[in-house]
C-alpha cells in the first residue's frame, strides 16, 4: 500500500502541473479553477478502492475479480452522482467541471489499472 501511495502522490503532482498550466489556455467555458478539489476527491477514491482491492487480493483470485468489478461499478455510480449533482447545483460552471472531472477520471483510471496490472503480472 505504501508503494501505491508514493506512486499516486508523484502521479498526482504531475497531473496537477498539467492541469495548472493547461487551465490558462482553456476557453472560459471549459475552465474550472477548482480542479484541485476534483483531484483530491479522485485521490481519496483511489486510496479507498485500492485498499479494498489489496485486502481482496489476499483472499484469492476469484474474490479479487468480484471485488474489482464491484468497486469499478460503485465508483462509476458515485462519479455520476457527483457530476449530475454539481451540474444541477451550479449550471454556469457545469461544463468546465464535467470536462475536468472526466479527464481526471480517465487519468486516474489508467493509473489504477496499470498499477493493478503490474502487480498481478508480477505474481
Amino acid at each position: 500500500m505504501i508503494r501505491f501511495l508514493i506512486r499516486l502522490l508523484i502521479y498526482s503532482a504531475a497531473v496537477f502541473a498539467l492541469f495548472y498550466f493547461a487551465e490558462a489556455h482553456l476557453p472560459t467555458r471549459f475552465a474550472f479553477p477548482g480542479f484541485w478539489q476534483i483531484q483530491i476527491f479522485m485521490i481519496a477514491v483511489a486510496l479507498v478502492s485500492h485498499a479494498g482491492l489489496e485486502r481482496a487480493g489476499l483472499k484469492g483470485n476469484q474474490y479479487f475479480v468480484r471485488q474489482f468489478m464491484a468497486t469499478t461499478g460503485l465508483k462509476l455510480f458515485l462519479y455520476m452522482i457527483v457530476m449530475v449533482g454539481f451540474a444541477v447545483l451550479n449550471r454556469e460552471m457545469a461544463v468546465g467541471f464535467i470536462v475536468h472531472f472526466f479527464m481526471m477520471y480517465l487519468l486516474y483510471s489508467v493509473f489504477e489499472i496499470a498499477f493493478i496490472y503490474k502487480r498481478l503480472s508480477a505474481r
